[in-house]
């Protein structure tokens, strides 16, 4: 789910929330979420400032749509296990990142 500030695509518009020194807050029933499934919840710094097709510019620390950008896996969970992971990526370069952390 991309949060956004408006209705219509413009990535400039991507709800950013500030985070330094506040929280958040989430209640979840994992009970139904069994062995082989991910229920996940994360943040990743969007949009991606290189020019691709997607138009959301869709970027994270595993390069799924092409692109790096850092993550923080606040939950990847199942009723069995939870895990939280930082995904740090190299310094970018004109705003474009070279490599992340895939494993955290």
């Amino acid at each position: 789910m991309y949060l956004s500030t408006q209705q219509e695509l413009d990535v400039t518009k991507y709800f950013t929330p500030d985070m330094l020194g506040g929280s958040l807050e989430y209640d979840i029933d994992l009970s139904e979420v069994g062995c082989g499934c991910v229920t996940a919840l994360y943040s990743i710094l969007m949009p991606s400032v290189e020019d691709n097709e997607d138009p959301f510019k869709y970027c994270d620390a595993n390069q799924v749509g092409g692109h790096w950008c850092p993550e923080f896996d606040m939950m990847e969970a199942n009723k069995f296990a939870f895990h939280s992971t930082a995904h740090s990526c190299d310094a970018p370069t004109n705003g474009i990142y070279d490599n992340c952390d895939r494993d955290g």
